[in-house]
């Protein structure tokens, strides 16, 4: 736990779900984008799985009611592109110009699905929102793929990125990311000997899930205990759309 979530009475998240479960279930979200029409419903049934199986240390108690209906133009456009993109050749005169399209692309719909996921989640029934905006996202992305070529230098990348997001959750909670760069990178690297080895990977998944989850800590924005949160009202839910977000 940081120094500041400790003064604030933070507490601790904790992932309780199984490795075989959690493993399926990423099969049939990956099915699901393939398919590409059902990826923002199983999106949304995963999720929903995933925030049931964690945990708050003092019995906060958080759940997620996001539908696949909120978010489905982003996610199957996601999914076209992730799973269908290799097939679909460019006009000749645009191939070279490929990445300069997709990657703001790509980061404008993860953002929307970032908000889709935050603005989704329940904590003792009040909500939080996800304020961060496009161009430190696309920065951060841009940052984490160059530092893949240092080999190791991703690990403490995706730490600063991990805290920057957390920190761009709103209402009456601070979220904050523990992890750092060099739990991360070991971590990584067993995970990647798992993946290797194939059998234990449901249980390399699992582990590494765990891990991440147990670094994120929740506390009350102003005095009270993190289990007595103060419900935000918000206006009624609405499906996220490009216009709405950016």
């Amino acid at each position: 736990m940081t120094e500041a979530t400790a003064l604030r009475g933070g507490t601790h998240l904790h992932f309780t779900g199984n490795a075989l479960p959690q493993f399926g279930r990423y099969i049939f979200a990956f099915l699901g984008c393939v398919l590409v029409v059902p990826a923002p419903w199983m999106a949304a049934w995963f999720w929903r799985w995933f925030v049931d199986n964690t945990e708050a240390e003092d019995g906060t108690q958080i759940s997620f009611e996001g539908q696949g209906a909120e978010i489905w133009l982003p996610l199957m456009v996601l999914a076209l592109m992730g799973a269908w993109s290799g097939f679909v050749p460019w006009p000749q005169n645009l191939e070279m110009m490929s990445p300069v399209i997709l990657v703001p692309l790509n980061i404008f719909l993860y953002l929307l699905v970032t908000r889709w996921l935050v603005t989704s989640l329940r904590l003792n029934g009040g909500r939080v929102s996800f304020v961060g905006s496009s161009w430190p996202y696309l920065g951060y992305f841009l940052l984490y793929f160059v530092s893949l070529f240092t080999i190791i230098g991703w690990a403490w990348v995706l730490a600063a990125w991990l805290r920057w997001q957390s920190s761009m959750v709103v209402g009456d909670v601070v979220v904050s990311f523990a992890g750092k760069g060099h739990e991360i990178l070991w971590r990584g690297l067993l995970a990647l000997l798992g993946f290797l080895l194939v059998i234990p990977i449901p249980w390399m998944m699992t582990w590494s899930t765990k891990w991440f989850v147990n670094q994120i800590s929740i506390a009350p924005a102003s005095g009270q205990s993190a289990a007595d949160l103060i419900q935000i009202e918000f206006p009624a839910d609405t499906p996220v759309s490009p216009s709405r977000t950016l």
